[in-house]
Order: C-alpha cells, then sequence, then structure tokens
C-alpha cells in the first residue's frame, strides 16, 4: 500500500459507518470506467481479493460468522 493511500485508509477509518459506505460505493464507481476492459477489472479483484486475505489473515478483519451474514441477509430479501 502507497503512502498516499495508506493515509486516505486512515482519513476513511475516522469517519462514520454511513460515511465509510458512501465513500466506498464512490470508489467503485470511480472504478466503472475500468468495465470497458475486462482484463483490467480482473487484475483489480484480484488485487482487492489478496487485500482482504491479506487483512483476515493478519487479524485486521475478524469478519463474521456465515450464519450471522446469512440470516442478515435472508431478513433483508423478505
Amino acid at each position: 500500500m502507497t503512502t498516499e493511500v495508506a493515509e486516505i485508509l486512515e482519513r476513511a477509518r475516522t469517519l462514520g459507518r454511513d460515511q465509510q459506505a458512501e465513500l466506498a460505493l464512490e470508489i467503485v464507481a470511480l472504478l466503472d470506467d475500468l468495465a470497458d476492459d475486462p482484463t483490467e477489472v480482473e487484475r483489480e479483484w484480484t488485487l482487492e481479493l489478496t487485500r482482504r486475505a491479506e487483512r483476515a489473515a493478519s487479524g485486521e478483519s475478524v469478519g463474521r460468522p456465515w450464519a450471522e451474514v446469512r440470516d442478515r441477509l435472508l431478513a433483508r430479501l423478505r
């Protein structure tokens, strides 16, 4: 992770959950331009999945039990 990205991420951690979600959606919208190049999209997803796996392996992101996530998703669908 570059210093600039680390600084932005650190600032993002100070935001409330709603603001973090809004920021994430805006960043994803910026990446929509990549949809014209499937190779670039695949590369970006691979990088993101690698980052997430590293966060999980380091304990930075502990996740939630599948049963909890499943129940929450099913409740939203009802």
